[in-house]
Protein backbone atom coordinates (compact mmCIF):
# COMPACT_ATOMS: atom_id res chain seq x y z
CA UNK A 1 0.00 0.00 0.00
CA UNK A 2 1.08 3.55 -1.01
CA UNK A 3 0.47 6.36 1.14
CA UNK A 4 1.97 9.74 0.22
CA UNK A 5 3.56 11.44 3.13
CA UNK A 6 2.26 15.31 3.86
CA UNK A 7 2.37 16.82 7.13
CA UNK A 8 -0.06 19.28 5.96
CA UNK A 9 -4.13 18.49 7.43
CA UNK A 10 -6.37 16.58 5.46
CA UNK A 11 -10.04 17.59 5.18
CA UNK A 12 -13.53 15.65 4.33
CA UNK A 13 -16.90 16.91 3.59
CA UNK A 14 -19.20 14.14 4.90
CA UNK A 15 -22.33 14.16 2.44
CA UNK A 16 -22.37 17.63 0.64
CA UNK A 17 -22.32 19.55 4.07
CA UNK A 18 -19.67 22.36 4.81
CA UNK A 19 -18.82 20.58 8.00
CA UNK A 20 -15.17 19.58 7.58
CA UNK A 21 -13.31 17.28 9.68
CA UNK A 22 -9.73 16.02 9.91
CA UNK A 23 -9.18 12.82 8.52
CA UNK A 24 -6.70 9.98 10.19
CA UNK A 25 -3.08 10.33 7.88
CA UNK A 26 -0.81 6.87 8.03
CA UNK A 27 3.06 7.52 7.50
CA UNK A 28 5.24 4.90 6.55
CA UNK A 29 8.81 4.53 7.32
CA UNK A 30 12.01 2.42 7.01
CA UNK A 31 14.84 2.77 9.26
CA UNK A 32 17.21 1.33 11.91
CA UNK A 33 16.28 0.70 15.21
CA UNK A 34 18.97 -0.13 17.92
CA UNK A 35 17.58 -1.93 21.17
CA UNK A 36 20.27 -1.79 23.87
CA UNK A 37 19.98 -5.34 26.09
CA UNK A 38 22.71 -6.77 28.08
CA UNK A 39 25.05 -3.75 27.69
CA UNK A 40 25.04 -4.46 23.73
CA UNK A 41 23.51 -2.27 20.71
CA UNK A 42 21.38 -4.62 18.72
CA UNK A 43 21.12 -3.07 15.49
CA UNK A 44 18.12 -3.48 12.94
CA UNK A 45 18.63 -1.81 9.37
CA UNK A 46 15.28 -1.59 7.55
CA UNK A 47 12.88 -1.48 9.86
CA UNK A 48 9.54 -0.48 9.44
CA UNK A 49 7.49 1.50 10.94
CA UNK A 50 3.73 2.86 10.43
CA UNK A 51 2.26 6.19 12.17
CA UNK A 52 -1.54 6.68 12.25
CA UNK A 53 -2.49 9.62 13.54
CA UNK A 54 -6.01 10.51 14.62
CA UNK A 55 -6.50 13.93 13.91
CA UNK A 56 -9.67 13.98 15.57
CA UNK A 57 -8.38 12.50 19.20
CA UNK A 58 -4.97 13.72 18.81
CA UNK A 59 -3.21 10.47 19.74
CA UNK A 60 -1.59 7.97 17.16
CA UNK A 61 -0.48 4.43 17.23
CA UNK A 62 3.22 3.49 16.10
CA UNK A 63 3.57 0.60 14.52
CA UNK A 64 6.75 -1.73 14.86
CA UNK A 65 7.14 -4.99 12.51
CA UNK A 66 9.42 -7.50 13.06
CA UNK A 67 11.11 -6.45 16.07
CA UNK A 68 13.81 -8.25 18.10
CA UNK A 69 14.83 -7.30 21.07
CA UNK A 70 17.94 -9.44 21.22
CA UNK A 71 19.24 -11.28 18.51
CA UNK A 72 18.46 -14.94 20.35
CA UNK A 73 15.29 -14.45 20.30
CA UNK A 74 12.94 -17.28 18.00
CA UNK A 75 10.80 -15.31 16.95
CA UNK A 76 10.43 -11.30 15.51
CA UNK A 77 7.58 -9.35 16.77
CA UNK A 78 5.00 -6.76 15.30
CA UNK A 79 4.32 -4.17 18.63
CA UNK A 80 2.17 -1.98 17.99
CA UNK A 81 1.71 1.25 20.77
CA UNK A 82 -1.49 2.41 20.85
CA UNK A 83 -2.81 5.91 22.42
CA UNK A 84 0.23 8.28 21.88
CA UNK A 85 -0.40 11.94 22.39
CA UNK A 86 0.80 14.68 19.76
CA UNK A 87 0.76 18.00 18.79
CA UNK A 88 1.14 18.96 15.53
CA UNK A 89 2.62 22.52 14.32
CA UNK A 90 4.02 24.12 10.74
CA UNK A 91 4.90 20.43 9.69
CA UNK A 92 6.50 18.88 12.01
CA UNK A 93 4.64 16.26 14.91
CA UNK A 94 5.75 15.89 17.69
CA UNK A 95 4.96 12.80 20.56
CA UNK A 96 5.07 11.33 23.83
CA UNK A 97 4.07 9.08 25.99
CA UNK A 98 4.36 6.84 29.24
CA UNK A 99 3.22 3.81 30.83
CA UNK A 100 1.39 2.24 27.83
CA UNK A 101 1.20 -1.34 27.73
CA UNK A 102 1.88 -2.09 23.79
CA UNK A 103 -0.17 -4.98 21.82
CA UNK A 104 2.07 -7.66 20.08
CA UNK A 105 0.31 -8.64 17.11
CA UNK A 106 -1.58 -5.69 17.35
CA UNK A 107 -4.35 -7.12 19.91
CA UNK A 108 -2.51 -9.45 22.43
CA UNK A 109 -1.69 -6.90 25.67
CA UNK A 110 2.19 -7.46 26.35
CA UNK A 111 3.01 -5.65 29.58
CA UNK A 112 5.94 -7.34 30.18
CA UNK A 113 7.49 -4.49 27.77
CA UNK A 114 5.33 -1.21 28.97
CA UNK A 115 6.77 1.68 26.96
CA UNK A 116 8.20 4.16 29.52
CA UNK A 117 9.98 7.82 28.40
CA UNK A 118 8.85 7.60 25.01
CA UNK A 119 9.26 10.76 22.37
CA UNK A 120 10.42 11.48 19.06
CA UNK A 121 9.91 14.01 16.09
CA UNK A 122 8.17 13.40 12.80
CA UNK A 123 8.83 15.52 9.39
CA UNK A 124 8.63 15.60 6.08
CA UNK A 125 11.87 13.86 5.83
CA UNK A 126 11.55 11.42 8.56
CA UNK A 127 11.10 10.19 11.58
CA UNK A 128 13.12 10.09 14.92
CA UNK A 129 12.09 8.45 18.24
CA UNK A 130 13.41 6.81 21.68
CA UNK A 131 11.78 4.55 24.47
CA UNK A 132 12.06 2.09 26.54
CA UNK A 133 10.14 -1.42 26.11
CA UNK A 134 9.95 -2.83 29.51
CA UNK A 135 13.94 -3.30 30.73
CA UNK A 136 15.09 -2.13 26.97
CA UNK A 137 16.16 1.31 25.44
CA UNK A 138 15.50 1.52 21.93
CA UNK A 139 16.16 4.24 19.37
CA UNK A 140 14.67 4.76 15.75
CA UNK A 141 15.71 6.56 13.18
CA UNK A 142 13.93 6.23 9.77
CA UNK A 143 12.87 8.03 5.91
CA UNK A 144 9.53 7.81 4.36
CA UNK A 145 8.86 4.56 2.51
CA UNK A 146 9.54 4.97 -1.50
Amino acid sequence: MAVALMLSLSCTKENGSNEEHLAANEYEYSGTMTVTAGGSDNVSEDVAVDCLLDKDARTMKILFYKVKFVPQMPVSLDVTVPDVGYSEKDGTVKFSADGIVPLSGGTVPFPKYTVTALSGIMTATGISLSLNFGDYPVTYTGVPKQ
